[in-house]
């Protein structure tokens, strides 16, 4: 199925697990929106696309991304340099370059 855009308008969402969901499809720009959540994991899916290189996600208080085994592609966001939180970041087994 594809990603519920719902997520992203849940603000004080602090986490959440999405893993081997069989998710397709990109991850919704909503998501993105999300300044207090600390975990994320949307592994082992289905994923495409794009990570928006400005993604204000990556900031400032997420700690642990799971995003390996997808099929994201493109560079991994710029932005990630500046999670001073981040503290886990799994991206294997994706096509980024």
């Amino acid at each position: 199925g594809k990603f519920p855009h719902e997520l992203g308008s849940l603000t004080h969402l602090m986490g959440f697990n999405m893993e081997m969901n069989n998710l397709t499809g990109t991850l919704p720009k909503s998501l993105f929106n999300l300044s207090a959540v600390q975990g994320l994991s949307f592994a082992a899916n289905k994923l495409t696309g794009h990570l928006p290189k400005d993604a204000s996600l990556f900031q400032p208080n997420l700690q642990q991304l799971y995003m390996g085994e997808n099929n994201f592609d493109g560079p991994l966001p710029p932005s990630l340099s500046n999670a001073t939180s981040l503290r886990v970041l799994t991206a294997d087994n994706n096509k980024f370059s």
